[in-house]
């Protein structure tokens, strides 16, 4: 997570000034998410489904012509032996493709799904380092992690608005990459239930449902950092006083209110 660049190369920030900057990075930290590989991804699918629309069609044309004009085909035949082609293995090569190019669109399909799990990943590390740099130094080892940080700070992550799709984007991601069976695993995920193979169609009907969910997820994320970190209600700053009463004499606590109040003069 990057502040804005607003100092030159002799100012110093004062601490306001990098609350403010802090602030403002939490505050805009999720316009710039986007799966980068979905259009590209889409766009191969796209090429590859339309391939797929000319290849059946004329390998259909060709068996309706081998099955209902006999003539005509000897003749194409014909024309065909000339180029040292064989119609039979042509329409076989036309199956064949569309065989092949569905393998490709499968494959295309999980990488937006793995790649949408890993971005989200990603963000949730940076904005945690960007928004607690003095606790959290080094990436999480598993999104699980996640849940024992945030509940440190009062903050419920299974309960955050998106979570229910990003617990099923991760899901997948990872029966996509380990097994890629359904079964148990995908459990209570709409598009497979019930179902024991994982099917073109049926991530593409996934992601197409939850692919916002990471940015409204992460948003959502980072407005409950926002409020643990920059929110004070009487009830909090009451509850603060008094931690601090249970661990500061009256002298301590006097010198500690000058200093604080020395930053704000």
């Amino acid at each position: 997570m990057k502040a804005p660049y607003l100092f030159g190369p002799d100012d110093r920030p004062t601490l306001h000034d990098r609350r403010d900057m802090n602030k403002m990075s939490l505050d805009s930290f999720t316009y710039d998410l986007e799966n980068r590989l979905e259009d590209e991804a889409d766009d191969t699918i796209r090429r590859f489904e339309n391939e797929n629309i000319i290849s059946k069609k004329n390998a259909e044309e060709l068996e309706r012509i081998r099955k209902t004009d006999l003539k005509r085909w000897e003749e194409l035949q014909d024309r065909a032996r000339e180029s040292d082609i064989n119609l039979d293995h042509q329409i076989h090569e036309h199956y064949y493709d569309i065989f092949l190019h569905g393998g490709v669109q499968y494959a295309f399909a999980e990488v937006k799904v793995i790649y949408a799990f890993k971005q989200l990943e990603i963000g949730v590390n940076q904005m945690l380092k960007g928004s607690y740099p003095n606790e959290v130094k080094k990436n999480l080892n598993r999104f699980e992690d996640l849940h024992t940080f945030c509940q440190s700070k009062g903050i419920a992550v299974n309960k955050i608005d998106g979570y229910t799709e990003i617990n099923q984007l991760q899901r997948l991601s990872n029966t996509l990459k380990h097994s890629g069976a359904a079964g148990d695993r995908l459990k209570g995920i709409p598009e497979f239930e019930d179902k024991e193979e994982i099917l073109f169609d049926d991530i593409e009907a996934f992601y197409s449902r939850i692919k916002e969910f990471p940015r409204i997820f992460l948003r959502n994320l980072g407005t409950k950092f926002f409020e643990d970190l920059y929110e004070f209600s009487d009830q909090r700053m009451e509850s603060l006083a008094e931690s601090f009463v249970l661990r500061m004499d009256k002298e301590t606590a006097i010198k500690f209110m000058h200093r604080l109040g020395q930053h704000y003069a």
